[in-house]
């Protein structure tokens, strides 16, 4: 079961995995978010210390060290198998990548001098190897076997809006993707220009999460994007609610990109980004679009014009 700091429900205002009573969990990432619910990181934090006090003693822990804040918390726990994932040496399941493409990637996964895998996958992404190897870990201790981690990971082919290929009309690969964090819009974009090297990544993106459209990220947003080849961005969704000095602004977003020598432009209506992109793309390249909400059906309406 999948569980984040998010309120179960407008009448029931903690988060839903405080509901499950977990024995073994895999502990990804702690940041700020959902500002329209939790004041700073530290109101974020308490959500997630309660749930590694519900972790009982014969339970597991998989932690990721590549965060700080999944490092802190993981103190807390009172389980006695707890254990580490990530990239780093000092990781009890050290992640190493093989391979990455436009047909996947390729990883394996080290465990006290034992080498698991390969294992294959059809996402890209170094987010999604980290996953997968907390996948790997618990399902070993878990007690399955490695060839049936190997088929179910290279069999997985991802969930809707993460990374989800729309269409290719005229040879203009369409993709879209949940993100709207500025991890995971940073991570997402570094993930598709990888798997799609030699390819422009026009970069796609509508601030519409309760903490997108407030001011909280406005420099962080500039450095998820300060690799990208291309940067659209529409205009926050409905800040009428937010006070102005709160917030989040494409135009300055845009001049930060700017001075960083990335080529961005703002536009007021998905329309115009639509109008933009049939304009700027050629045969070859890759649009990925971002949002966590329908962007003023921006995803048929470019599908349809770039045929």
């Amino acid at each position: 079961m999948e569980g984040d700091e998010y309120d179960t429900a407008f009448f029931d205002k903690v988060p839903k995995f405080i509901h499950y009573r977990p024995k073994h969990v895999v502990l990804t990432s702690v940041e700020f978010d959902h500002a329209d619910i939790y004041k700073d990181l530290d109101d974020v934090k308490k959500s997630f210390a309660r749930l590694m006090e519900l972790i009982p003693e014969n339970g597991t822990l998989l932690a990721c060290a590549e965060d700080a804040n999944v490092m802190e918390l993981r103190k807390l726990a009172k389980c006695k198998n707890s254990f580490t994932y990530g990239f780093g040496a000092e990781a009890d399941f050290r992640a190493k990548i093989m391979f990455q493409n436009a047909n996947g990637l390729g990883f394996e996964v080290h465990h006290r001098g034992e080498i698991l895998g390969p294992y294959a996958m059809q996402i890209t992404g170094e987010y999604n190897v980290l996953n997968a190897t907390a996948v790997v870990a618990m399902s070993k201790m878990l007690g399955f076997s490695e060839n049936r981690i190997q088929i179910a990971l290279e069999s997985f082919e991802g969930v809707k809006r993460r990374q989800e290929i729309l269409g290719e009309p005229n040879g203009i690969l369409v993709i879209e993707d949940f993100a709207h964090h500025p991890t995971a819009v940073r991570e997402t974009v570094k993930g598709i220009q990888k798997k799609y090297p030699g390819r422009k990544v026009f970069s796609v993106f509508e601030p519409r999460s309760a903490t997108s459209r407030r001011k909280v990220f406005q420099k962080d947003y500039v450095e998820a994007f300060k690799g990208s080849h291309e940067v659209l961005l529409a205009k926050a969704f409905d800040q009428t609610k937010i006070d102005e000095e709160n917030r989040f602004s494409t135009h300055e977003l845009v001049d930060d990109l700017k001075k960083s020598q990335v080529t961005a432009a703002d536009f007021d209506t998905a329309d115009d980004i639509v109008a933009a992109l049939k304009s700027k793309a050629h045969k070859g390249d890759v649009i990925l679009i971002m949002s966590n909400g329908g962007f003023d059906g921006i995803y048929t309406k470019l599908l349809k014009a770039l045929e």
